[in-house]
């Protein structure tokens, strides 16, 4: 009887140490997540914000005399991501629109100086639609030059023309804001350069760490 009892002892412990060892087995063994893609990760305001710089850099800046580097600069004053967007009499829907200060740079460097060749200044409202997955630029409203210029910068920017004057008519905060955005893209692209200078003006400090 004793070693009956001992033989049901030893093989209730063989059972539970199976048991334990196969619920080990079973956690280690579930299938563990993929890595997200970093595009799929990247946030809508980031990439309507991309096609945005690009737009600037590529079909304002090669409006502008020849430079090495093209850097926008921004200052964003508005965004309707849920809208509709009605040009000529027709609709755009599921639009997203971006009202701003936009800039636009041209430089060559030399040594480790950004030296300015060409720059303006073009605000407005920027019009997107996701066009192949990748939002894209389908309308720019800009503000005209010359004597049409507060008439048809107070209809594009509406409730938002007093932050836009306040953004655009304040020369130390334009010179910061380029000042960090200059900085933030020569880190993000590798530049050898610590500075940036306009013509005629001294050589203005980037703070690249």
């Amino acid at each position: 009887m004793k070693q009956t009892k001992t033989l049901l002892l030893v093989m209730a412990a063989i059972l539970l140490a199976a048991a334990v060892t196969t619920g080990c087995k079973g956690k280690s063994a579930a299938p563990q997540s993929e890595p997200q893609n970093a595009e799929a990760t990247e946030t809508s305001e980031s990439q309507y914000m991309k096609a945005i710089e690009r737009f600037l850099s590529d079909e304002i800046g090669s409006q502008l005399a020849p430079g090495k580097v093209c850097i926008p600069v921004y200052s964003v004053v508005g965004k309707d991501e849920y809208g509709k967007y009605s040009e000529s009499g027709g609709t755009i829907a599921d639009t997203i629109r971006v009202w701003g200060d936009w800039w636009v740079f041209k430089y060559n460097i030399s040594g480790d100086t950004l030296l300015c060749v060409s720059g303006g200044n073009y605000p407005g409202m920027f019009c997107m639609a996701k066009e192949d997955k990748a939002y894209e630029v389908v309308a720019f409203d800009q503000v005209v030059d010359g004597a049409g210029n507060q008439a048809s910068a107070q209809r594009i920017f509406g409730d938002k023309y007093d932050t836009f004057q306040s953004v655009n008519g304040n020369q130390q905060t334009r010179d910061s804001v380029r000042t960090a955005m200059t900085a933030d893209y020569v880190r993000t692209h590798g530049l050898k350069v610590t500075m940036y200078k306009d013509f005629g003006w001294p050589a203005v400090q980037l703070t690249i760490e």
